[in-house]
């Protein structure tokens, strides 16, 4: 699905490919896999990149959750406690 859906400020989380992923995670990786005038995300890069994308987020989801003792809700760490 290629929608775009504006997350509001309180939604820290959403779900890709049936995996829980923190927003501006997601939002750095999708512009990290733009077009060079950034007005479009490159879907075969996406595609190609999800899995180290997912391999890093959860690494760093885990140390954050592990340093902070999953109570920062800024970022959205309680979601993952819960997944």
């Amino acid at each position: 699905n290629d929608t775009y859906i504006k997350k509001t400020r309180d939604e820290r989380t959403t779900f890709v490919a049936g995996q829980l992923v923190q927003r501006d995670l997601y939002s750095a990786f999708l512009l990290k896999n733009s077009q060079p005038t950034r007005n479009e995300t490159d879907r075969t890069k996406c595609s190609a990149t999800f899995a180290t994308f997912m391999a890093h987020h959860d690494t760093c989801i885990q140390t954050l959750c592990q340093s902070t003792g999953r109570q920062s809700c800024n970022f959205g760490l309680r979601d993952f406690q819960l997944a």
